[in-house]
This record gives C-alpha cells, structure tokens and sequence, in this order.
C-alpha cells in the first residue's frame, strides 16, 4: 500500500543475501522475461513484443507504484538506418560485421566500373566487368561439343538409314549411337562449365547460336548495401580472393534502433536497457550496441524491434536497483 505521504516505494524482487567470506557466491532465482510478465495484458495500440529467449534474475527486476511508473516514458524499440558517415579524410566508418569483400572467380583485366564509392547497391547489380580468359575458354569449349553433337547425330541418322537398307553392319550403327550419347555429355558438360560464370541458359542458347564468344565476366554485388571502398580500375588485373578487393560493400539494411536515453552504460562496462511488458515491472537487459547516430544506439543482440523499453529514466531504475542491492 501507498504511505500517507505519498512517498515513492520500490519493491526489489528477489533480493538475495550475500554470503561473508572469500568465494562467496549470489544466488538469484532464474526466469524467462516472458515468464515474468507474460500474464500481463497489453496496452491497446501497443505493438506485440518480440519472442526474443533471455534469462533474467529476479534479482534484475524493478517494480513501480502506479505514481512512480508515471515517471518512466516507454516506446517499442524502433528500426532506423545508419548511414555510412564520409569525411573528407581518412576511412569509411561502417560496421565490420556487415561488410562483404567483392571478388572476381576467374581471373583477368577490370574492362568497366559501375559503381563509386557511396554509391548504394541493390543484390544482383553489376559492380564491374572482367576480360575472362578463363570465360572464353568455356565459351570456346561450348561451341566446339554443339558442332561435334551436330556431326554425331548426322553421322547416327546416316548410319540408321544404312542399316535399314542393309547397307552397314549392326557394329557401325551401334558405334554411331554410342559416338552420339558421349556427344551428349561433353555438350551437357560444357554448358554446365559456362553457366558458372554466371550465363543463364538463354545467354548460353545464344552463344551456340551466333558462334560468338563474349569474354566479358560481370560481376555482381552479393548483397545490397552500400559502396565502402573501391580499388577497382579499368586495366587492373585481379584474381580470385587476392587483396585487396575490388569492392567492399556493407549492409546498411534498418537495424534494431532505440533513442540514447535508452541505454545504460552500467559500472562493470556492461549496456543494458529496462524491458517491460506491462509499464511497471521492468527487467534489466543486456544489450550490444553497434553504431551511434543521429540520437539513436544501434542494437546488434539483447532486443529486438516492438519490446518496449523505457526510454526516459532507464538510469533511475538502474540507480534504484543500485540502491535496493546494498
């Protein structure tokens, strides 16, 4: 009950007792979060928290009064982007853990550049092209096996014609077919070879075709995110997996995101945030940050988009749960 004075109370859950002595050892009572306030029913309009697995202690756990919990503002955690910051010198700033180091497969001169640094790329886009001898090779290969299955399967038909006339013995035409079935396979083969360098069956349909051989590689972007670093120039030669890369992209994709306020840099080195499901009880939750920009802290593990968090007085309850563990 609330005391006449109307002074604020905080009850700690699960406060456990230290024991004297060297070695001594903190035993709290283990929960899931969801456990904790799971029976709780949800604001109207609040969006549905996510099902993120953390053990909390009793001993992590605030409860408010009523007139206290008017002093906590809560919000869903958010998604934001964080944008590469450029300056005019040194490095690109951006997160390691999402970065991809673009390489060519097959070796060969850089022929065009399509993209700059800054630039933002979608999954599939050329980055640049190559001079592949390794791909006109293929190319060359593919059309030789078509124009050999061609001269099998003219020889076979020959071969059948004459057998039926009784003019070629059961070996020859049986050699015929054996000549055109190898024929087969070395085409299967050589289309197969060609299609690893990225040609689709219609671009290789029409190298048969036209009898041409293009040795122009395209390479790709194998994610979608943004340009943090070129070394690529036409002329260069590159090879497969040699630094440094042609091209380094980061994924730049919205990431779990919650206003600085949010976070409390603890004692021990520790970031936590205060997550409720109810706007009383909180639970303390160790999070990582990654980027800091434009207000917001970058969540890389502990929470994910719709949990709400108290996002203003988030270090009033720590420094409650401080004062209530002494």
């Amino acid at each position: 009950m609330r005391s006449k004075n109307n002074t604020r109370r905080v009850s700690v859950l699960g406060r456990v007792g230290v024991a004297a002595g060297v070695g001594a050892v903190i035993l709290a009572a283990a929960a899931y979060f969801t456990g904790l306030v799971g029976d709780h029913p949800k604001l109207a309009g609040e969006p549905a928290s996510a099902n993120v697995e953390y053990k909390a202690g009793l001993s992590d756990t605030v409860e408010l009064s009523e007139k206290q919990a008017t002093a906590i503002k809560v919000e869903p955690a958010g998604e934001h982007l964080f944008p590469i910051k450029k300056g005019a010198v040194g490095n690109v700033d951006y997160n390691e853990g999402m970065e991809v180091l673009v390489f060519t497969n097959y070796q060969g001169p850089i022929i065009e550049l399509f993209a700059n640094i800054g630039d933002d790329v979608k999954k599939g886009q050329a980055l640049f092209t190559i001079d592949s001898p390794d791909l006109s090779q293929a190319e060359s290969t593919l059309i030789a096996a078509d124009g050999v299955l061609r001269l099998t399967a003219q020889v076979l038909n020959h071969q059948k014609a004459l057998f039926a006339a009784k003019a070629a013995a059961q070996k020859d035409l049986e050699q015929a077919i054996s000549d055109q079935q190898t024929a087969e396979g070395v085409l299967r083969a050589a289309r197969n070879a060609t299609q690893l360098f990225g040609k689709t069956e219609a671009e290789i349909d029409r190298i048969i075709v036209q009898r041409k051989v293009d040795s122009t590689l395209v390479v790709k972007s194998p994610i979608t995110g943004r340009v943090t670093a070129r070394t690529a120039a036409p002329g260069l030669f590159v090879q497969p997996g040699k630094l440094p890369a042609p091209y380094t992209v980061a994924d730049l994709s919205k990431a779990t995101a919650v206003p600085f306020a949010a976070v409390v840099w603890e004692g021990d080195g520790t970031m936590t945030v205060w997550v409720t499901n109810d706007r009383r009880q909180f639970v303390k939750r160790i999070v990582e940050i990654g980027l800091r920009q434009d207000g917001y802290d970058q969540i890389l593990k502990g929470l994910n988009p719709g949990e709400l968090i108290a996002t203003k007085g988030a270090v009033f309850l720590s420094k409650m749960l401080a004062a209530n563990s002494d």
